[in-house]
C-alpha cells in the first residue's frame, strides 16, 4: 500500500499562488493606508499652525494691513517665541516656503496654510522644495 506522508509539488505550488493572489492584492490597499494617514498627519500640522497663527494675529492684530493679504512665517513665528520647529510625528516640513497667509477683513480673519512637507527620511527636491507639496485652505 502506498504510505502519503507530505504534500504533493501540485499542493504546494496552490498554496504559493494563493499566497501570492494575497499578497498582490493587500500591497495597493496597506499603500493607502499610509498615504491617508501621511495626509492626515500633514493635515495636524496645518492645523496646529492654523492656531498659532491665530493666535499670533490676536497678539499683533495692528501689524496687518486691512484687505491685503498678509503672509506669516515660521521664522515670524519662531521670532516672537511663537513657535518651535518641532519634530512632529514623521514629518518634516521645510520652513523656508511653508507659510500662514492671513487676509484681514474688517472685523475678522482669513486663514490659509502652505504646507511644505514630506514624510521622514524624504529628500530636498531641487535643493530646496520638498517633492510634496500640500496646500491646506482654512477659511
Amino acid at each position: 500500500m502506498y504510505n502519503k506522508k507530505g504534500f504533493t509539488l501540485v499542493e504546494l505550488l496552490v498554496t504559493i499562488v494563493i499566497l501570492g493572489i494575497i499578497t498582490a492584492l493587500a500591497f495597493p490597499i496597506l499603500n493607502r493606508i499610509t498615504e491617508y494617514n501621511q495626509n492626515r498627519q500633514f493635515k495636524l500640522y496645518a492645523d496646529y499652525l492654523l492656531s498659532v497663527g491665530k493666535l499670533y494675529t490676536n497678539s499683533y492684530e495692528e501689524d496687518f494691513i486691512t484687505g491685503v493679504s498678509n503672509r506669516i512665517t515660521c521664522f515670524d513665528l519662531e521670532r516672537r517665541k511663537m513657535f518651535k520647529d518641532i519634530d512632529y510625528k514623521g514629518i518634516t516640513c521645510n520652513n523656508n516656503f511653508t507659510k500662514i497667509n492671513v487676509y484681514k477683513v474688517n472685523d475678522h480673519f482669513e486663514y490659509s496654510v502652505n504646507l511644505y512637507c514630506a514624510p521622514k527620511g524624504e529628500t530636498y527636491g531641487n535643493g530646496s522644495l520638498y517633492p510634496y507639496q500640500y496646500f491646506f485652505d482654512y477659511r
